[in-house]
């Protein structure tokens, strides 16, 4: 099942759409209240949020490729597990992976008051064993109503203690 596929099974019609947006990249739209917020699924990257009856409010670099892999410039990225180069492999990737792994919608919901929320997850993979060994669980919720909010979560599912930066 494909990236899209899988967050449709999640969509609310008129309050949070699964699309395909630039790049063919799929991101989750979300709208409330007469205001509209788009994040990707790739780094869980806020890229828009329009409250109502006024224009975008986040700067979003014409830089920006929309590529799998390569970081959305601009929006609200996600840093973890580090800020800027790795402290001991310099080909890790700037600011964390965070940023550029495909994320999981894994809830919606719409509330009585109209308020939108999507939650999106990210989990140790493969792919980023080599530079963070440590088994995590990351969840940003999303939630869209009078304003927008962000929320980060992260756990160690390890059994040891570890340090990690987050943003």
């Amino acid at each position: 099942m494909g990236d899209i596929e899988e967050a449709a099974r999640h969509a609310i019609p008129g309050a949070a759409e699964i699309v395909a947006g630039s790049g063919g990249l799929p991101c989750v739209r979300l709208t409330a209240a007469g205001a509209e917020a788009v994040v990707y699924l790739q780094g869980a990257t806020v890229t828009r949020y329009q409250p109502a009856g006024q224009a975008p409010v986040l700067f979003l670099s014409r830089a920006s490729r929309f590529q799998r892999g390569a970081p959305i410039r601009g929006g609200v990225p996600i840093v973890f597990p580090w800020f800027a180069q790795h402290a001991t492999v310099p080909e890790a990737p700037m600011h964390g992976f965070a940023r550029t792994a495909p994320w999981r919608l894994v809830a919606t919901t719409r509330d009585d008051a109209g308020t939108v929320e999507a939650t999106f997850e990210l989990t140790r993979a493969e792919a980023t064993h080599a530079v963070w060994p440590h088994p995590y669980r990351l969840r940003y919720r999303v939630r869209l109503g009078q304003a927008l909010e962000l929320v980060l979560t992260a756990e160690n599912a390890d059994s040891q203690p570890v340090t990690f930066e987050a943003a």
